[in-house]
């Protein structure tokens, strides 16, 4: 050693490689420890999580899916951003989620749960009939459903439409595109309806739309309601159409009315070309109520009656839609469609 040198000069007896060894060895020791411990107590169990905080959370699988409830977010049934345009892009009713159809023609659909949700199930909080906006859905994981929820299995028929249940023509418009999905689905029938108008609740539909709605769908139409919809309801599996017919082609729309016609003719037992004598001309006018009702039904009514006296054989009946049963419309249109010689006037216009 160079007797001038100071100490900081001196060279340390210890390599500097050496160092690394004190921060390694204990890294390569605890997995043998670790084992060591295992194998004197085959019933302690080894943690791989990296602290006791961690181990006593996420490695708790109690405490992760309470982690995965608490993080459900529930958005509002209808959104309001859309009102200037509701129809737009993925509509105001549940804008968050997309729907498409099968093909070209067919109608829009969201179906629940899917692998473009991670398999999530729909959950739906409803019950105010007023405003959509306080009505509210979310997705979930079926083995994380949302603190006191109720799980409805089998399907569900979703419906959001612009107008009602209750109009003939409006209320048709909405069950199309659940008529369809049951005919390309192997008739599969819902376990139950969930009916929306705006995102606002709705009780119920027509008892002519509700008639076709079960011989379309195959089953009874049962509507969630009364204390099933106060709380949060979370379904196996969901169909959402909320834009009606729209996309649905001519072509598949009178596939659906041919489908709803047989149906009906078989609910109502009735025949298809029966009743009705050669030569014979049966005319009905199916009067409307409200502000599209003639103002003088009786002129309008006088007009056919006079020109079918002019003709041998011809009748005219006088109806309106209140005042007939579902099988009592569909015994008239047969019997107004008689393949021979009948002529229909519809004024539901």
């Amino acid at each position: 050693m160079n007797p001038n040198s100071t100490p900081l000069e001196q060279k340390s007896p210890i390599p500097k490689c050496s160092s690394f060894l004190f921060l390694f060895l204990p890294i390569l020791l605890t997995p043998l420890i670790l084992l060591q411990l295992q194998s004197l107590n085959p019933s302690l169990p080894i943690s791989f999580c990296p602290s006791p905080s961690f181990s006593s959370h996420l490695c708790n699988q109690t405490t992760f899916l309470s982690m995965l409830r608490h993080s459900i977010t529930f958005l509002p049934l209808k959104d309001l951003r859309f009102s200037h345009n509701p129809m737009a892009g993925n509509t105001w009713f549940m804008s968050s989620l997309p729907d498409s159809p099968d093909s070209v023609g067919e109608p829009y659909y969201i179906r629940l749960p899917s692998t473009s949700t991670n398999n999530r199930l729909l959950c739906i909080s409803a019950s105010d009939p007023h405003d959509g906006s306080r009505n509210s859905y979310a997705l979930a994981y079926p083995e994380a459903l949302p603190y006191n929820s109720t799980f409805l299995p089998g399907f569900t028929f979703v419906s959001d439409t612009f107008y009602d249940y209750n109009n003939l023509w409006h209320g048709l418009a909405a069950i199309l595109p659940f008529a369809r999905w049951h005919a390309a689905n192997g008739c599969a029938s819902p376990e139950r309806w969930f009916l929306f108008h705006w995102g606002e609740v709705r009780k119920g539909m027509g008892m002519w739309v509700r008639t076709l709605a079960e011989v379309s769908t195959g089953g009874k139409v049962r509507v969630v309601e009364g204390g099933e919809a106060a709380g949060v309801v979370c379904f196996e599996e969901a169909v959402v159409a909320r834009r009606n017919d729209v996309g649905m082609s001519n072509e598949r729309k009178e596939e659906v009315y041919d489908l709803m016609r047989s149906r009906a003719r078989i609910y109502c037992g009735l025949e298809r070309n029966g009743g009705g004598n050669l030569g014979e001309i049966r005319m009905t006018l199916l009067f409307r109520v409200g502000s599209r009702s003639f103002k003088n039904e009786t002129a309008v009514a006088g007009v056919f009656e006079r020109e079918c006296e002019r003709v041998d054989g011809c009748r005219v009946r006088l109806v309106r839609s209140s005042n007939l049963t579902f099988c009592e419309q569909v015994w008239f249109a047969l019997a107004n469609l008689h393949i021979y010689h009948i002529v229909f006037i519809n004024l539901y216009i």
